[in-house]
This record gives C-alpha cells, sequence and structure tokens, in this order.
C-alpha cells in the first residue's frame, strides 16, 4: 500500500514530475504494478500449462467415462447424507 500511497505523494522538490504530484512515486508504483502482473501472469502459466490442457481433459474425460471420477450426480445425494436441506442457505 505504501507504493499506492507514494503515488499520489506531493513533489519531492524541483526535479520530480511537472505537476503537484510526484512523478518519482508514480513511476515506481506502476513498476511496481507491472512486476505484480508479470509475476502473476507467470504463475497462471505454469499452473495451468496451456501446452498439456488438451491431454489433461481428454484424460479428465476418459476417467469420467469409466465412473472413477465423481459428477453432478454426487450433488443430489448431498442432502441425503448430510441431512440437509438441498437449498441450504449459507448466509
Amino acid at each position: 500500500m505504501a507504493k499506492l500511497a507514494n503515488a499520489d505523494a506531493q513533489r519531492r522538490g524541483d526535479l520530480d514530475g511537472r505537476g503537484n504530484l510526484s512523478l518519482d512515486g508514480l513511476s515506481r508504483f506502476c513498476r511496481f504494478f507491472l512486476e505484480t502482473c508479470l509475476d502473476q501472469i507467470n504463475y497462471m502459466d505454469e499452473l495451468v500449462q496451456l501446452d498439456g490442457l488438451v491431454g489433461r481433459v481428454r484424460g479428465y474425460v476418459a476417467l469420467r467415462g469409466q465412473g472413477m471420477v465423481p459428477g453432478a450426480e454426487h450433488y443430489y445425494t448431498f442432502p441425503a447424507a448430510t441431512g440437509c436441506n438441498k437449498r441450504l442457505r449459507l448466509d
């Protein structure tokens, strides 16, 4: 949060931008924000691994077809197993 607050800070001397706010603070925040974006993109790329996605989906479909992966039918057994109403509210 400090980097965001520094983006709106007052100028720090005559060489810190042309307006009333700190150009240096804004630049540092923009750099931090873009580095965070790139970090998240890399993380999601590693997590999802798009190159192998089709193979994983095919494997899932094969396992599901063999009954080895539970499907939506287990949603309907939840009330019987727990004694809760199917329309149980969580609030």
